[in-house]
C-alpha cells in the first residue's frame, strides 16, 4: 500500500510457449567503464551542506560558514567550471540528514567516503561505477571526480540534493 491505497504495479499472464520460445540469454557486450584517475584533476572543490535548524530545504555553501551557503536562485552562477575540465569535489554532509546529491548531464566516479571521524569507510559495490547522484550522510565526507565534457546548450551544470521537497526549495 502507498499512503494506505494499494494498486497493481505489474501484472505476469503465463500462457503456453510459443513455437519458437526463447531458451538462452544472447551473449551481450557491456562497455568498458575506465574510472578517471585522481591524476587527471584540474581542478578541486568542497561544498558544505546545511540543513534542520528550521530550514525546509537543503543549503550549499563554498566554505564550512554557514553564512556562505545559498537557496537555488535560477539568475545565480556558483562555479564556473571549464569545458573539458576534470575536477574532483568533496562533500561535507549536514550535522543532522542524508542527502542525495546529483549533478546534472555529468556522471562521476566517487573517489572515497569517510565518516563523521575522518575514517576512512569502504565503498559499497553500488557506489562503484560511474554515477550521477551520491549519498552523503550526517558529518561524512564524500569525494568524487567528473569529467566536464559535454553540456547542452546554454544551460548550466545543476547541482541540487535529490530529496524532493529540498528540490524544490
Amino acid at each position: 500500500p502507498m499512503n494506505g491505497a494499494e494498486f497493481t504495479v505489474l501484472k505476469f499472464r503465463v500462457v503456453n510457449a510459443t513455437s519458437s520460445p526463447v531458451l538462452t540469454i544472447p551473449p551481450v557486450n557491456l562497455a568498458t567503464v575506465v574510472p578517471i584517475p585522481e591524476a587527471q584533476a584540474t581542478n578541486t572543490r568542497e561544498k558544505w551542506l546545511f540543513s534542520g535548524n528550521g530550514l525546509n530545504g537543503v543549503l550549499i555553501g563554498n566554505t564550512s560558514a554557514y553564512t556562505s551557503a545559498t537557496t537555488f536562485d535560477l539568475n545565480t552562477v556558483n562555479d564556473v567550471i571549464n569545458l573539458g575540465a576534470t575536477e574532483i569535489w568533496t562533500f561535507h554532509g549536514a550535522a543532522d540528514q542524508y542527502h542525495p546529491i546529483h549533478i546534472h548531464d555529468v556522471q562521476f566516479f566517487i573517489l572515497d567516503r569517510k565518516d563523521s571521524l575522518g575514517n576512512n569507510v569502504t565503498l559499497k559495490s553500488s557506489e562503484v561505477g560511474r554515477k550521477d547522484v551520491v549519498m552523503v550522510g550526517p558529518k561524512e565526507t564524500v569525494r568524487f571526480i567528473a569529467k566536464f565534457d559535454d553540456f547542452w546548450g546554454d544551460v548550466p551544470y545543476m547541482y541540487h540534493c535529490h530529496i524532493n521537497v529540498h528540490e524544490d526549495k
